[in-house]
């Protein structure tokens, strides 16, 4: 039986996702497109590293985890935090 558009679609992603799990460079190239550094998130949220530490300790969602020694922001996380954070007056008017 042939594979339907979407049926293709999913094996074909679930390959990739299992190629980029066996190969440990294409693993560390797809880890580093969706984290930040310390010093990336703090350039990222105009931030220091240690007031992104300060907003995890107080539970805040950053996005900070730990992958063996390093600590890394996700970036997904950290942009949905940021848009939590604005105010209207941080906000642009995007008439002007």
């Amino acid at each position: 039986m042939p594979l339907m558009p979407a049926e293709f679609v999913r094996e074909a992603h679930e390959d990739r996702i299992v190629s980029t799990l066996l190969n440990p460079a294409a693993k560390a190239d797809a880890l580093e497109a969706i984290t930040l550094t310390g010093p990336e998130a703090a350039k990222f949220t105009s931030l220091s590293a240690k007031t992104l530490e300060r907003h995890w300790q107080a539970g805040e969602p950053v996005g900070r985890i730990k992958i063996g020694r390093r600590v890394v922001y996700l970036r997904a996380a950290l942009e949905a935090w940021l848009i939590s954070k604005a105010t209207p007056a941080t906000i642009q008017n995007p008439t002007r």
